[in-house]
């Protein structure tokens, strides 16, 4: 009797990361042999990988769950290689672990002329001009998120050392349209 193990995939994508964040895999080790079978993984420690567990034994007719953990340390592709020992003595099986890391960033645009185009002038500043006693002044803008995920934020203003105002907190998991207007008379 001889252990008869595999892995479930040769190729773990980890899609679509965050700069500075990480991504999680699971893939699995089957022994479907007629004896226990070791198994072991092999790649370069300076890569920002760390599997668990590194080692181990599959029973017979067993299956081992083995995570896959990547931190995202730099915007790109990311295209790496692991080995995997299953049983001592045979030709290691290749692994190919993929991502995709990118920034995630909010930006804040003028709002479009016409309902169909696409806002394309950043707002830098906002710049409320001449204001009279007892008028209001509103200005808008479309909130851009231009990472992976949703992202949520806060939008706070200052008028000076005792007018702090604290507009809304919104969840960016909402897919809606938001107009804040900001009315500057209390």
């Amino acid at each position: 009797p001889k252990p008869l193990l595999s892995i479930d995939t040769k190729r773990v994508d980890m899609g679509m990361l965050i700069l500075h964040h990480g991504g999680v895999r699971w893939v699995t080790i089957k022994n479907e042999g007629k004896k226990a079978g070791n198994f072991s993984w092999d790649f370069d420690s300076s890569l920002p990988i760390q599997v668990t567990p590194m080692e181990g034994v599959v029973g017979i007719g067993c299956e081992e769950k083995v995570q896959i953990k990547m931190e995202a340390v730099e915007v790109g592709t990311i295209n790496e290689e692991l080995e995997l020992t299953l049983e001592p003595g045979t030709p290691p099986v290749h692994i190919e672990v993929l991502a995709k890391v990118t920034t995630q960033t909010l930006d804040l645009f003028e709002p479009p002329t016409n309902s169909k185009s696409t806002p394309t002038n950043l707002i830098k500043e906002l710049s409320f001009g001449s204001i009279y006693f007892g008028l209001e002044k509103v200005l808008q803008g479309v909130l851009v998120n231009n990472g992976p995920q949703p992202s949520s934020f806060s939008f706070t203003f200052s008028l000076g050392e005792e007018d702090d105002h604290e507009i809304e907190e919104i969840d960016g998991d909402e897919m809606r349209e938001r107009r804040a207007a900001l009315n500057l008379l209390e």
